[in-house]
């Protein structure tokens, strides 16, 4: 996905209900929940919340040779992840009069790509020993600190991004010659532009 040129972040609480919210915003377009979940925050403390895939990839490639008459050479693979999602950290204080404090930080992260890089010598066939992973992705990042009621709600829109699309389409059979083809092909594009909108309600709850 491709960051916006210049993404603006806007924050607002209100007392509302969720299910009355939720449906005000699909109204403005179409509307997927990525997660729901309910997390209980002791004061001070920090919770992350994750939604997305974990990617493996081959981070480093190490190899040992052992001394003697016949050396002996020994590989270790080291393997790393990325999480290809949504991350959100929070901290809430409470004062004594009630009043919540929270500290939001929101990150996304979505992979691009994973190119491969070759190492080593190659052998007669041309075919290198060991390939590691190089993976690319687009980060966007805010941290905030919002003041907000008991049972009131926290609203984070503004996490803006394009992404583009590209679809071909040819006729049948003519599509497929050498050279003429490409008089029967076309390409298409399409900017497709997501908006990642958070919902937070924060309840104290007495002991």
């Amino acid at each position: 996905m491709v960051p916006a040129s210049g993404p603006s972040f806007s924050i607002a609480t209100i007392a509302s209900d969720f299910t009355s919210l939720l449906r005000a915003i699909q109204t403005q377009g179409e509307t997927r929940i990525l997660s729901n979940p309910r997390v209980n925050i002791m004061n001070g403390q920090t919770a992350l919340l994750s939604v997305g895939q974990d990617r493996n990839y081959i981070s480093k490639i190490e190899t040992t040779t052992t001394a003697g008459t016949t050396p002996i050479t020994t590989f270790s693979v080291n393997t790393s992840s990325l999480l290809s999602g949504i991350m959100i950290g929070i901290v809430p204080f409470i004062s004594e009069s009630g009043e919540i404090s929270l500290n939001i930080t929101p990150i996304t992260s979505d992979l691009v790509r994973i190119d491969s890089q070759k190492l080593g010598t190659p052998d007669s066939s041309g075919n290198y020993p060991f390939l590691i992973q190089l993976p690319t992705i687009n980060l966007r990042q805010m941290n905030t600190t919002v003041k907000v009621k008991n049972g009131h709600m926290v609203i984070i829109g503004g996490l803006i991004a394009n992404r583009e699309e590209y679809s071909d389409s040819q006729i049948p059979w003519l599509g497929d010659m050498p050279i003429l083809g490409y008089l029967f092909k076309s390409r298409s594009k399409s900017v497709i532009k997501t908006e990642l909108v958070i919902l937070l309600q924060p309840v104290i709850i007495s002991r």
